[in-house]
């Protein structure tokens, strides 16, 4: 009897920690999934900045390669002024529905990219390290002009 229920026990605890980690394999590649879509959108918006002199205020202005990520829902685009000088924009994405483990969160880029202060996503789902230097689409269009 104490067996079964030993046996029980380190079951129950197996699959626990499996949840565990699928769960934040599961919600990690739905994040990636999203900076894919906002690195999309942040460099849509430098090519729109190129051609018109101004950030585009709605998605539908933007030549978007990828669509928006399941799972989030895409808020409006804020156009700003950078210390009253130049303009700016932020997005952000709230996570749609329940990530298990992670509750709601939000994902905020903006022309410089990511925005640690702005998001409230947990770090440990990040698809990179936040402090490190990606180079992307937008570098390479800065090379190119």
């Amino acid at each position: 009897m104490i067996h079964v229920i030993l046996l029980l026990l380190v079951t129950v605890v197996f699959f626990a920690v499996g949840f565990a980690v699928h769960s934040r394999a599961v919600e990690q590649s739905r994040v990636a999934n999203a900076f894919d879509y906002l690195e999309d959108i942040q460099f849509s918006q430098h090519l729109h900045f190129v051609r018109t002199g101004k950030y585009a205020s709605r998605l539908a202005d933007l030549d978007l390669s990828i669509p928006s990520p399941a799972y989030f829902a895409v808020g409006e685009i804020k156009i700003s002024r950078h210390r009253g000088v130049f303009p700016g924009w932020e997005l952000q994405l709230h996570r749609a529905g329940a990530a298990p483990l992670f509750g709601p969160y939000a994902i905020t880029f903006n022309g410089a990219g990511f925005d640690a202060s702005q998001s409230s996503v947990e770090a440990s789902i990040l698809p990179y390290d936040p402090g490190h230097v990606r180079i992307n689409r937008v570098s390479t269009l800065a090379i190119l002009r």
